[in-house]
């Protein structure tokens, strides 16, 4: 199996705007009815955040949840986090 890799393998660039590689990150699509409440629970019980609204960003100490379409959010976790949290959810 490949090994994992940044695509910007540590790349940094300084300037006007300052940007980095953040190294590897989780990032898993979420597709549903937001005014499900049995999907509003399954997103609230593995993340601990509400579904943002519209246009919105909500934040943990370790996660972000964003709103991305009206029936699609981004969870952003560790990487190393993000087979569990695809499980979680599934269930």
């Amino acid at each position: 199996m490949s090994e994992s890799v940044s695509a910007l393998a540590g790349v940094s660039a300084l300037g006007f705007v300052d940007v980095a590689d953040a190294g590897l990150v989780g990032m898993i699509t979420i597709r549903g009815d937001f005014e499900e409440v049995g999907f509003q629970g399954a997103i609230t019980s593995v993340t601990g955040m509400a579904i943002p609204g519209k246009r919105e960003m909500e934040t943990s100490a370790v996660e972000k949840l964003l709103w991305m379409s009206p029936d699609e959010l981004l969870l952003i976790c560790a990487y190393d986090e993000a087979s569990a949290r695809v499980a979680a959810l599934s269930k």
